[in-house]
């Protein structure tokens, strides 16, 4: 893991203003968490310095396991942006990011020149409603050390394609899948569906196609061990079982329906309902309408809702389809603002 193309680095000369070497640092970093009042461990320690913003920083972060954490407000949850403000004479020293207890990014902080000179890493975060626990921490395959003064963090809302809800269909006519993104397993498409191997969350998104509010459709067969469906509201995808932010609706081969959130920072799920219908051989229809805080699940064509309940944890974000710990095949899946 290296440091990304959208990471920046702002200068900041002492005694005059900053200046950006990179693309500019965006807007809204509205809430500012000195490193001394968070909380070190590891060896890691506070240090007086005349030219940190709050007159200390944290440091002795080269050594083994030392960090230094805090816990910021995530808002409603989605994309948000972080900012370090550090210290190094070190020739690009490395540190790891964790939020929530998850490794996000290895970052390599180019150095600043001297131990009181500061400069201003900026990259992109998870976060999830609510509070969330940011560390910086030094890992064996860590290099080097910086102090840190400060850290900022911004709320830029939910990730993805935005919040507009497009109409879409794809039946799979073409083996090449054109427009979808997989994240985990093997995906191909064999008989105009599109499969996937079994294993733990397996996902694949339709590139560049948000949803908010609206209906959301496909027809599903899964394999006997777990549940297949879809995923919506979606942001911060990523391979592993519950890496992404955001909602699934699935079925399993049983009848069993199943409706819950998976948070990508703390690598969570949260289940926020289940019920258990009638088996059916072939394949399911499955059918989610999501307006604002209301989801509903619908199954065959049936027009009652096999599930009826109320989450405001996201908003907006991807859609696509997903099988955890079954093997799936997906056909005509489509999206009605």
């Amino acid at each position: 893991m290296n440091l990304n193309v959208d990471d920046r680095v702002t200068i900041v000369q002492l005694g005059g203003t900053p200046w950006d070497v990179g693309p500019g640092t965006p807007s809204g970093l509205a809430s500012v968490y000195e490193a001394e009042s968070g909380s070190v461990a590891g060896g890691a320690a506070v240090s007086g310095d005349a030219n940190a913003s709050g007159g200390h920083k944290v440091g002795n972060l080269h050594v083994g396991g030392a960090s230094v954490s805090f816990q910021a407000d995530g808002g409603i949850g989605g994309e948000g942006t972080l900012a370090i403000t550090y210290a190094t004479s070190i020739v690009y020293p490395t540190k790891s990011l964790y939020v929530n207890g998850a490794l996000v990014k290895q970052l390599v902080l180019p150095t600043t020149g001297s131990w009181s000179r500061f400069a201003k890493l900026t990259t992109t975060i998870p976060l999830q409603p609510g509070s969330n626990t940011i560390m910086i921490k030094n890992n064996a395959s860590d290099y080097g050390g910086i102090d840190v003064d400060k850290f900022e963090v911004a709320v830029n809302g939910p990730a993805g394609t935005g919040a507009a809800t497009a109409p879409f269909f794809d039946s799979f006519p073409s083996a090449a899948a054109a427009g979808w993104t997989p994240y985990g397993g093997t995906w191909g498409v064999n008989a105009s569906n599109y499969v996937v191997d079994r294993g733990p969350g397996y996902k694949s998104f339709a590139t560049a196609q948000g949803f908010a509010d609206g209906t959301l459709k496909a027809d599903i067969q899964s394999a006997a061990g777990g549940y297949a469906g879809v995923v919506f509201r979606a942001s911060y995808p990523g391979v592993g079982r519950y890496a992404f932010n955001g909602y699934f609706a699935g079925v399993d081969s049983g009848g069993g329906v199943i409706l819950g959130k998976a948070t990508a920072g703390a690598n969570g799920w949260t289940t926020l309902a289940t019920v258990q219908t009638a088996p059916a051989s072939g394949y399911y229809h499955l059918e989610v309408k999501a307006t604002g805080s209301s989801i509903k699940v619908y199954l065959g064509s049936s027009t009652v809702p096999v599930i009826d309940t109320t989450d405001s944890s996201f908003t907006s974000g991807m859609a696509g389809v997903r099988a955890d710990q079954t093997s799936a095949r997906f056909d005509n899946f489509r999206i009605v603002p």
